[in-house]
């Protein structure tokens, strides 16, 4: 038996890192996030985001949907969402359970738990630009990204999304 594959069309690409970032690279994608998060404002205030992951997860979302040339926010349920989400998440449930170790209940912040949750960046997403098809979290380390690659060209291939936003 033979499977023939049909083409795939990348339409937007996002790339967005803080690793070893200089000074003026940092303020720069700060400045993009706040006009980012303005925008996508019902009220016109920026939108709180808790923690780096999130940011950057924000800014390549952003960047690929506008390079891809789709309008943001969205608003369709054709267009899903695979995130493949690596050690940040890791980073922040350790942070957070050092907080209760080291002073209780008090050191619980309520704004950070939603983020204990690998599900929490995409979910953001999601609501952020209102992206209502199918949303999957793939937690694999450090090839996260590429198997949630392949779990969107999988769900292009069987139909079950006609666009997805993956990385």
């Amino acid at each position: 038996m033979s499977v023939t594959a049909s083409a795939i069309r990348i339409l937007g690409v996002g790339a967005v890192c803080a690793r070893d970032a200089t000074a003026a690279e940092t303020e720069a994608r700060a400045g993009r996030l706040r006009a980012v998060l303005t925008a996508l404002s019902a009220d016109g205030a920026p939108i709180r985001l808790i923690h780096e992951v999130e940011e950057l997860a924000v800014l390549a979302a952003h960047e690929a949907l506008c390079r891809a040339g789709v309008p943001v926010p969205y608003g369709g349920d054709d267009l899903g969402l695979v995130l493949g989400v690596e050690e940040g998440i890791d980073g922040i449930k350790a942070r957070y359970y050092r907080g209760i170790l080291a002073d209780g209940p008090l050191g619980a912040s309520p704004l950070t738990f939603p983020m204990t949750t690998p599900n929490t960046v995409a979910a953001r997403i999601s609501i952020l630009f209102d992206l209502r098809g199918e949303t999957l979290t793939l937690g694999g380390g450090g090839v996260a990204g590429a198997q949630a690659i392949g779990a969107a060209v999988q769900a292009l291939r069987d139909g079950h999304a006609a666009m997805v936003l993956a990385g």
